[in-house]
């Protein structure tokens, strides 16, 4: 899927999405809140990253603050699960707005949302914070507790620059109701400007 004049999602479900073998989402211009590139929510809402590639996308702020976004957003109860294939060399900071700093090229989970990477590799890509991966949920209902796991799969060579409004923080960023367990894998070979983790 080539993207180059889309400013919403290229792929938008609240069903089942598996990106295999071959696939290819990239160069998407996403300009929306508490959106993605690739997108799915809802209880129901299932995307598994078998193979392929999400590369070379950019999260923008052409028309406002492009918060609550990422190349893969899952949210509202969705369940993500990547086993091979790349999330790669996404931008999330050509987003300046003040709550920008929610943007992030990588994985964004929220509300309820379940993840695990049990292979492939998120590596490269940018944003303010969380470069690789960001959870975050409001309150403190159980219901709303977004979880991620990192069974496996390569964390590597993400970049958080900070902002005017923010601090940078780590290629991981675990916000508020949220909570993040490695039990194998790897990350490795991040950076984050100012000193931080």
């Amino acid at each position: 899927i080539f993207g180059k004049n889309n400013t919403g999602s290229a792929i938008n479900a609240a069903g089942k999405v598996t990106l295999g073998n071959g696939s290819l989402v990239t160069r998407a211009n996403m300009d929306d809140t508490s959106s993605g590139v690739v997108k799915v929510a809802g209880a129901g809402a299932r995307l598994t990253v078998s193979g392929g590639s999400v590369s070379d996308n950019r999260i923008v702020s052409a028309n406002g603050e492009t918060s609550y976004a990422g190349s893969v957003y899952v949210g509202d109860g969705a369940c993500f699960l990547m086993t091979d294939g790349s999330i790669s060399d996404n931008d999330a900071n050509t987003a300046d707005g003040a709550d920008d700093a929610t943007a992030t090229g990588g994985v964004f989970l929220t509300d309820g949302a379940r993840g695990e990477l049990a292979g492939g590799s998120i590596t490269g890509n940018k944003s303010y914070r969380g470069a690789a991966v960001m959870l975050y949920s409001d309150g403190g209902d159980p219901s709303g507790r977004v979880v991620f796991e990192q069974s496996g799969g390569e964390i590597s060579g993400n970049t958080t620059v900070g902002s005017g409004y923010d601090q940078p923080a780590g290629a991981v960023m675990v916000e508020r109701n949220a909570e993040y367990h490695m039990t194998g894998g790897s990350i490795s070979g991040n950076s984050a400007r100012g000193g931080v983790g």
